[in-house]
């Protein structure tokens, strides 16, 4: 038990420290497996303009393949247009 605690303890202590270089968790947080893509690309994406999932994963390079994804990138789109729509 106390191998997997310290094991635990480790990998909150690696994910930490990933922040501590100038990243935030937009930079690490993967929104599609299996293409790997990230939410900070499909954040930088809806901001230039990309109206979908599709249409973002399609700049990209690659489209969706299980969809599982899709819900959550259409999420983040939708936080990146709000926040614009505020910000006029």
């Amino acid at each position: 038990m106390k191998t997997i605690l310290n094991r635990i303890d480790n990998d909150s202590q690696l994910a930490q420290n990933e922040f501590d270089y100038g990243e935030t968790a937009f930079d690490t947080m993967y929104v599609c497996i299996c293409n790997r893509y990230r939410e900070c690309e499909i954040r930088d994406l809806a901001a230039e303009g990309a109206r979908s999932p599709e249409e973002a994963y399609s700049v990209l390079g690659n489209g969706p393949r299980c969809g599982r994804c899709l819900p959550f990138a259409r999420q983040v789109m939708d936080e990146v247009s709000a926040a614009e729509a505020v910000s006029r």
